[in-house]
């Protein structure tokens, strides 16, 4: 899935691409690889946190090991899907309510795209921002902490 995209890439002659003037930060391919801006993916003073984009990408990554990027990656055994599906669909409407109703949203706008934004987003904050994520929704967090085996 397209972090951003626009432009097609710019190969040199031995058929490396030098750059993608429409790739802002990241992209998963299904069945294929993933592309992260180099530049993006740096500490910058306009960036909070680096690895953002690494993260959100291989949500995307682990979302799609079920065959469909849907914002539910095949889950542990001792995980609940409707806790899962729960969890997450009230945290994506709640979301989706804020920005309807111009109020500030709880965690970056991105993620009420589609449930799989909102994962990989939620997937964001849980490594870079675990306290703001446990504030604003803390049944998202307590899914991750057991998806990814740890809590921060």
């Amino acid at each position: 899935m397209p972090f951003t995209m626009g432009a097609p890439p710019h190969f040199n002659q031995d058929g490396i691409m030098e750059d993608w003037a429409g790739i802002e930060s990241g992209e998963t391919q299904y069945q294929g690889g993933i592309i992260i801006s180099w530049q993006d993916n740096q500490p910058h003073p306009l960036h909070k946190h680096a690895n953002q984009v690494l993260m959100h990408e291989m949500a995307h990554k682990l979302d799609m090991l079920n065959g469909a990027t849907n914002g539910h990656p095949p889950l542990h055994r001792n995980m609940n899907n409707q806790a899962w599906f729960d969890a997450f669909s009230d945290a994506f409407n709640q979301l989706n309510h804020q920005l309807q109703h111009n109020q500030k949203p709880s965690i970056n706008p991105y993620a009420a795209t589609n449930p799989a934004e909102f994962f990989a987003v939620t997937t964001e904050y849980f490594f870079e921002a675990p306290k703001e994520l446990h504030k604003h929704y803390p049944l998202v967090y307590q899914q991750l902490a057991l998806f990814y085996k740890q809590d921060l």
